[in-house]
């Protein structure tokens, strides 16, 4: 009987650039059950950085059929580092990672499995799994298998079945995936518009459409009376970065094109609002959408009330910024909030995130300006949707 896993990370259906692939081996069932190889693929703005594997010494002798699937046998594995050791390495290398893999519920169950045993702590990455990207982009393919979806593309499949190897293909599966999506969301409309009515707040949303979705559903079930407009983006780190300025993941910078993209937004919201005035207008977004919401109040007279949950007010000169720039219209209301374990984050620029956004608090609040702070448990890639409903729950009560 599987275990519970209740700091198991989320599903997700997304494509991010910057990522941690994964595959393991395994060898037994049930109580025999041992993960007897670990690799991974790091990959940073698309480009892999790094890469780690390693055999696990097992406690039972491989079983015939796994040697014969992978090759692997008893000699290459019984002098291995031991599955502690392993598996602490591994969650080194992965981070704070979300992780792709290929039917990847199953390496990251046992990961977690394993971890929780040998190292007293669960897995808590997020997770996309590139076989339920396939089905979804692929729906006339005969088989998803991995070798399968490969083969469609041309990847060569040659040494399958070692984790190292199905990592790359996995990764090579995964960017054409997401070319594939790329193209499809380029030929849609750039906002999707969710729930009616007059006289109502609309809600400008900057996010995908899955994220739209969740929101909305979420504010539906809440009864809370608003139009939600969820505006996609092309290229995050272009589209939504109010000026150049380095990378913070892997190698590529931030491209500053926010400006670009406010104007786009302009346009849409004549679009929506050719039959409907709102009561009020809000932009909201997470992350660097987030921080976009946030510039937008310095460069667009358009908005009253703005939403940045799990904002990346960490970016570099933004503190600067805010106290020198004037609002383009002073926001009525703003609402922040960061995870509670997002400072504890790896990478020393996004450590300082909490302590950035409750200064900006203070800083709103100084100005007169209605603000609510919220800390959230978990880490950035938790609750996202549920954070964005929460911040405009409350931005919608504000009288």
């Amino acid at each position: 009987m599987q275990q519970p896993r209740p700091y198991k990370g989320k599903s997700l259906l997304a494509y991010p650039d910057d990522y941690t692939v994964v595959d393991i081996e395994t060898n037994g069932h049930g109580d025999t059950f041992d993960i007897i190889e670990v690799s991974a693929i790091k990959v940073r703005g698309g480009e892999v950085v790094d890469t780690f594997s390693s055999f696990v010494r097992p406690r039972y002798p491989i079983e015939w059929f796994i040697t014969d699937l992978t090759g692997i046998t008893d000699s290459m594995v019984w002098d291995a580092p031991g599955p502690k050791t392993v598996l602490a390495a591994f969650a080194d290398f992965a981070g704070e990672d979300i992780l792709i893999g290929h039917n990847v519920n199953f390496d990251v169950g046992a990961l977690y499995d394993g971890m929780v045993k040998y190292l007293d702590r669960p897995l808590t990455n997020d997770f996309v799994d590139v076989l339920r990207i396939s089905r979804k982009l692929l729906p006339d393919l005969p088989s998803h298998k991995q070798v399968d979806v490969a083969a469609h593309f041309g990847i060569d499949t040659q040494g399958a079945h070692r984790a190292l190897k199905d990592c790359e293909i996995c990764n090579g599966n995964y960017r054409r995936l997401k070319q594939m999506a790329k193209e499809a969301v380029a030929l849609t409309v750039p906002f999707t518009v969710y729930g009616q009515g007059q006289n109502v707040p609309a809600v400008y949303l900057i996010a995908d459409r899955g994220e739209g979705e969740g929101v909305w559903r979420i504010l539906e079930d809440k009864g809370l009376p608003c139009r939600l407009i969820a505006l996609s983006v092309e290229d995050w780190g272009r589209d939504l970065s109010p000026w150049a300025a380095p990378a913070v993941f892997g190698n590529l910078p931030f491209g500053g094109g926010a400006d670009a993209y406010l104007a786009r937004i302009e346009g849409y919201i004549r679009e929506v609002e050719k039959d409907f005035t709102p009561t009020c207008r809000i932009l909201a977004g997470y992350s660097l959408a987030g921080l976009c919401a946030l510039y937008a109040a310095y460069r667009l007279p358009l908005f009253d009330r703005i939403v940045s949950a799990s904002g990346s007010v960490w970016y570099e000169g933004w503190d600067e910024f805010v106290r020198q720039t004037p609002f383009a219209r002073v926001p009525q209301a703003v609402y922040l909030s960061v995870g509670d374990r997002e400072k504890f984050s790896r990478n020393p620029r996004l450590q300082t995130v909490e302590s950035a956004t409750v200064a900006l608090r203070d800083h709103y609040a100084g100005l007169g300006i209605t603000t609510r702070f919220d800390l959230n448990p978990g880490n950035h890639f938790v609750d996202a949707p549920e954070r964005l409903a929460k911040g405009i729950e409350w931005i919608l009560s504000v009288k």
